[in-house]
């Protein structure tokens, strides 16, 4: 609801105009600077909320240094349903109804008005003098004017002076401010300060027009009487300027015969300077926006103070049991994105036994470890490092889709990577009531190429997200691998209700890229099982030529491809030497893999990273319907030689549950490669 809350400071800061007019501005009879005071103090009101001023906010983009890690809980771990949600009665839901449907009626009756006023048009007697138009109105006793159009009833006594005053509006064009004001009516019908603005913007038409009419009169107090004399007639359209208006003859006729102010009472108007300068800041710093802003002034590259880590020899250590991810730091903060809740764990006050924790079935280890164990990330840039393993997307459900799109087609800008450039940006989007992603904006520096490239993709997104139409925010963390510089949004972004979540995008160097896309080594030959006594025979095991030489057959070759590719090898593992064997099964129906199950593993990180892989795999497999399984093998070796897999890593055997048979495919080797230290 960001264009509520727009619309709400705009409203602020008009009530704040509208009462130094009334306290300073008011008794002053330089009408026409008031006047102009009106009208662009509503003009700047509505423009005030769109700007900033750079040198007065911190760029979160340029924090160095962060040694508290949150890690926001994903919304699908929480089991929260929000697919199928059905409306929820609440002011939040409701409010915008409630505007639309004020805003509907605002706009019918500036319409009907309109409409009455083309009515009289058409029943009354036009005819044409110099630049305007005058419409005799038969039998009736009422004046007013329209744009052009001098409307005037037939049944008045002296039409001339009131002509003359009717001729002041239409000269100074005050139908332009009386529209402007209908239609700030329709948009802001919900705030009375735009009514009484319109009410004094239209005082001083009056105040101006009487002006200049008694000007052409003897004197002031003639034409006050001329007002007390006329002051019986019918008053006009309200959209119109109508020469009869008893509620104002009272003030009309004081004004008139006030003493005019000095040249000095202009000085006055420039009040509106600090105010305007005082506002600004205020938008600046105490309101929080994701609607667009205009930045006023260079940004201020505010630098946070690096913040060292405790010299103690000891850290948190937070690990997901479920996948495996882990994160190392001084504090930890486990924050429900769902439940809106948190919970802050320092190692000077977390006591020396681990806590499991459990947030609505998923459970999270912490732990106090060495630091010296937690292999600092500064000492990781000694080799190159391969990419981690695929993140778990911490945001809520319905964008889970929305947000794996912005990760396969948002590229890491070249130039970025060649320069070491990270980033961490705020991203916000519209979404409709169709599910539709529409007008991206990031926060930061126009002409970014971080920032650019994301608000493309993002608008080219043409799937449907399945939740309530509104604005939402997520954050966007670039870094590349083996480069520091990690950043998180502030608080007052993650709590609010329409953040999602956050997202990474990974850059790699040449260096990096080339070590990804070498070729897995051959697959060595299984070597056959060895009998054991005492140990029951294995179930029987289907022989590779049972399906027809499927090794070389072109299908399993691009399996083989794509696991060697696409497997990566988990920083966690890669940087403790874990190495070894993960076996896994598989079915195959119609030419497709399903059913896949790890039944001897390594860790649950790289056992998961063999699973997605799995099932990233949307080729058809030309094999014969039934189970398969297939060992892959995670090795490490330095840059001086390739290992001997079949010699290092010995073939062994494995049981399947009584009863299954199994057809052996050739193993899968994933290499991570370490520079000599």
């Amino acid at each position: 609801m960001s264009w509520l809350h727009y619309l709400t400071e705009a409203n602020i800061y008009l009530l704040v105009f509208y009462l130094c007019y009334r306290l300073l501005l008011a008794g002053n009879t330089h009408y026409t600077l008031s006047r102009v005071y009106l009208i662009l103090s509503c003009i700047i009101s509505f423009i005030i909320p769109l700007m900033q001023v750079s040198v007065l906010r911190p760029n979160i983009q340029e924090v160095q240094t962060f040694t508290k890690v949150s890690y926001v809980l994903p919304a699908a771990n929480l089991n929260i349903p929000v697919q199928n949600q059905g409306f929820e009665f609440s002011v939040k839901n409701i409010l915008p109804y409630i505007y639309i449907t004020g805003t509907l009626i605002a706009a019918i009756v500036f319409a009907v008005r309109l409409w009455c006023l083309l009515k009289i048009t058409k029943a009354g007697k036009a005819c044409k003098y110099g630049n305007y138009q005058r419409i005799d109105l038969p039998d009736q006793k009422t004046a007013f004017s329209f744009f052009n159009y001098l409307y005037i009833g037939t049944g008045l006594k002296q039409p001339d002076t009131i002509i003359a005053h009717e001729l002041v509006h239409i000269r100074q064009k005050h139908t332009l401010d009386v529209l402007f004001l209908e239609i700030l009516k329709i948009v802001n019908w919900f705030s009375p300060v735009v009514y009484l603005v319109q009410q004094s913007l239209k005082t001083l038409h009056e105040y101006i027009a009487d002006e200049q009419t008694a000007a052409l009169e003897r004197d002031a107090l003639s034409y006050s009487s001329f007002l007390l004399n006329n002051a019986y007639g019918l008053a006009g359209a309200p959209v119109t300027h109508s020469f009869f208006n008893n509620n104002l003859l009272k003030r009309r006729i004081i004004m008139l015969n006030q003493k005019r102010s000095g040249k000095l009472a202009r000085l006055k108007y420039l009040a509106a300077v600090p105010l305007s300068a005082g506002m600004l800041c205020t938008s600046t710093l105490l309101f929080s926006k994701n609607y667009g802003v205009i930045e006023l002034g260079p940004i201020k590259q505010k630098k946070m103070a690096v913040q060292q880590i405790d010299s103690g020899k000891y850290a948190l250590k937070l690990t997901e049991l479920k996948s495996g991810l882990t994160v190392i730091s001084d504090d930890i903060e486990l924050k429900d994105s769902a439940a809106n809740k948190s919970k802050l764990y320092s190692v000077k006050t977390f006591s020396g036994e681990p806590q499991e924790v459990n947030l609505k079935g998923n459970w999270y280890r912490i732990e106090k470890v060495l630091r010296d164990s937690t292999k600092v990330l500064s000492e990781q840039k000694q080799h190159p490092l391969p990419p981690p393993p695929p993140p778990i997307f911490p945001v809520k459900t319905p964008f889970t889709a929305f947000t794996q799109y912005i990760i396969n087609k948002v590229k890491y800008p070249a130039e970025a990577v060649k320069n070491n450039q990270n980033a961490n940006v705020l991203l916000s989007f519209d979404v409709n009531s169709a599910g539709r992603v529409s007008n991206a904006r990031v926060a930061g520096k126009p002409g970014s190429a971080f920032n650019d490239v994301l608000a493309n993709t993002v608008n080219q997104f043409n799937g449907k997200i399945n939740t309530h139409a509104g604005t939402y925010k997520m954050n966007v963390h670039y870094f590349i691998l083996g480069h520091e510089g990690v950043s998180f949004p502030p608080p007052f972004v993650t709590k609010s209700t329409n953040y999602i979540g956050e997202i990474q995008i990974v850059g790699m160097t040449k260096a990096q890229d080339s070590m990804m896309n070498m070729p897995p080594p051959p697959p060595p030959p299984i070597e056959p099982r060895k009998k054991v006594k005492g140990i029951p025979p294995p179930p029987p095991i289907e022989k590779l030529s049972d399906v027809n030489n499927a090794d070389q057959d072109k299908s399993l070759k691009a399996l083989y491809t794509h696991l060697g590719r696409t497997v990566r090898y988990p920083a966690i593992a890669f940087e403790s030497d874990k190495q070894g064997r993960v076996i896994l099964t598989f079915n195959v129906e119609d030419k497709k893999i399903s059913n896949i199950r790890i039944i001897r593993g390594l860790m649950p990180i790289m056992d998961g990273e063999v699973v997605r892989a799995m099932n990233d795999f949307d080729k058809p497999l030309n094999l014969k319907n039934g189970k398969y399984s297939m060992p892959v093998l995670f090795a490490i070796t330095n840059d001086s030689k390739e290992p001997d897999v079949k010699k290092e890593y010995p073939a062994t055997g494995y049981t399947l549950t009584k009863g299954e048979t199994t057809t052996i495919l050739s193993e899968v080797v994933i290499m991570g490669y370490k520079s000599k230290s």
